[in-house]
């Protein structure tokens, strides 16, 4: 595979999923502790399983 100067493709995609995290975490800054975790648990643990998987 080719890539042009200053592409990276591998880190491009890791940069988009950790963006991802941060669609989900910015609207809940300032929540209770309780809500974080709820959000965490059911949109962003299955996004961190699987970066792990990729």
């Amino acid at each position: 595979m080719t890539t042009s100067p200053g592409t990276h493709p591998i880190a491009e995609e890791v940069l988009a999923r950790i963006g991802d995290f941060y669609d989900i975490e910015n609207p809940i800054r300032g929540a209770p502790p309780d809500g974080h975790k709820t959000i965490r648990q059911r949109q962003i643990e299955p996004k961190i399983e699987a970066l792990g998987r990729w």
